[in-house]
């Protein structure tokens, strides 16, 4: 198993039937359903699908629901994609209707409002560059400065420009809803701004009595300002590289990157990193040298999960790029990975010292595995931050927990019936050990736990165990 994961976005290449099932054969830990693409109607049989794939490997998989946000887009090009040139008038005006060579409509009612002459406009995750010449009532007219081909429902960004559009749409909200309906495991949120944003989907959903992990999209200048907070309101977030890096300059990229995933280290939060990791691999059965070392740097850097998109998605070599995902994320974990202290808040400063306390004894005694018990996959979470150099099965008697834990570094989520006691901890960590291979008799492994059992939050115990033959 994986110890960064692995997440594949579904779309129409893995649509058809065993793929998705060979992409986790080949790594996968977990799918990414984007609700930009597709409704709950389009995703049921994608999750169904991954639900399969579980089942036939034995182990689970997590499923990550990405709402759209306020994500502008074009309208449709009736007559088939174009391709914009260089030194071409464009005429862009708010509604649904039609796109053509000249002239493009948008989904975003305000388009005219803050669009000044002289400011950008970028399509296509910023391969496409426009600046507007004029405004006149709702229309901007941009002269084309990078063109290229463009084709439905592409994205549009207007950097500098501020959007007069709630974080969470109504449309998200409802996808949310279904998200929870088809049994995902995560959802992220798009365009996050402030942790309010965080704090206003999570009210939501716990209205329905769902109490689903929320992933932060970082794509905005101003979820840079507001990143703490965010972290401390999230589960985790993901570096979304395509936007953010249309909207600060890509240049940029790379720092914000290494900061953003030690803040996410330091705070004990899940971290992603997406967008064009194996882009080449869309089309070719191989990546680039480039691509290769941006893979092994995020997972240095200290991302938890790296993620495929379109290669996956829509490629042509969904399962081969997987493979090489696997490949060179096994390599790279020998690399130096920096670690830090976590930061903690009251509620989890026990947990953070057993943590802690783990980690000074692997250095010490140098046990095979920890064993750890979890009913909410928060222990195992904390671990995962904290890079241990040996597995750490998360013992869990709750399968959504299970396939949360499916998406932690070095996490390996295993079935446990509810442990009520010191010594059927022991029997259970003896068992799960030897039956996964992960230690023999005789060796030493480190148990982690929270007594009285069976509650959640409760992290409190290290116990220093030899295991046993049955």
């Amino acid at each position: 198993m994986n110890a960064t994961k692995i997440l594949c976005t579904l779309g129409p290449a893995t649509d058809p039937p065993g793929i998705v099932e060979a992409l986790a054969r080949a790594g996968m830990d977990g799918a990414r359903i984007n609700f930009s693409h597709g409704g709950k109607d389009a995703q049921a049989p994608r999750v169904q699908a991954v639900r399969e794939a579980e089942q036939a490997l034995g182990r689970p998989l997590a499923v990550l629901a990405d709402l759209q946000g306020p994500k502008i887009r074009i309208g449709r090009f009736p007559d088939g994609p174009v391709t914009l040139r260089e030194g071409e008038t464009i005429t862009i005006v708010p509604g649904d209707g039609p796109c053509d060579q000249t002239h493009l409509t948008v989904d975003y009612p305000d388009l005219a409002t803050g669009a000044e002459p002289g400011r950008d406009i970028y399509l296509a995750d910023g391969f496409l560059h426009l600046r507007i010449e004029k405004v006149e009532g709702d229309q901007v007219t941009a002269v084309v400065l990078r063109g290229g081909p463009l084709s439905d429902r592409k994205g549009v960004n207007l950097p500098g420009t501020d959007l007069k559009l709630p974080t969470l749409t109504d449309r998200d909200l409802r996808d949310a809803s279904d998200a929870v309906d088809l049994g995902c495991d995560f959802i992220a949120l798009s365009f996050v701004r402030k942790a309010d944003d965080i704090v206003a989907l999570r009210d939501h959903l716990q209205k329905s009595g769902a109490a689903i992990p929320l992933i932060a999209k970082l794509e905005r200048p101003e979820a840079l300002d507001n990143l703490d907070a965010i972290l401390e309101a999230a589960d985790g977030v993901m570096v979304a590289r395509g936007d953010l890096g249309v909207e600060v300059g890509m240049h940029k990229v790379p720092g914000l990157q290494k900061h953003i995933l030690a803040r996410a280290q330091a705070a004990g939060k899940t971290a992603i990193v997406a967008t064009q990791m194996l882009e080449s691999m869309t089309t070719n059965p191989l990546p680039t040298r480039a691509e290769v070392s941006d893979v092994a740097n995020a997972i240095v850097d200290g991302a938890d999960v790296v993620m495929l998109s379109g290669e996956t998605a829509a490629g042509q070599f969904p399962v081969e790029t997987v493979t090489m995902m696997q490949t060179i994320s096994r390599e790279a974990r020998d690399l130096t990975c920096p670690t830090v202290e976590l930061e903690t808040h009251d509620h989890d400063q026990v947990a953070a010292a057993v943590v802690g306390g783990v980690m000074a004894m692997i250095d010490k005694i140098a046990p095979v595995a920890v064993a750890a018990f979890t009913q909410s996959g928060f222990t195992a979470r904390l671990l995962a931050k904290r890079r241990p150099p040996v597995p750490v099965a998360a013992l869990a008697p709750v399968e959504a927990v299970r396939r949360r834990c499916a998406l932690y570094y070095g996490c390996i989520p295993l079935a446990i019936p509810d442990a009520r006691g010191a010594d059927e901890m022991m029997k259970l960590t003896d068992k799960m050990m030897l039956a996964h291979d992960l230690a023999r008799p005789g060796e030493r492994v480190l148990i982690v736990a929270g007594l009285p059992a069976g509650g959640s939050g409760t992290t409190n115990l290290i116990k220093v165990h030899k295991v046993q033959a049955p």
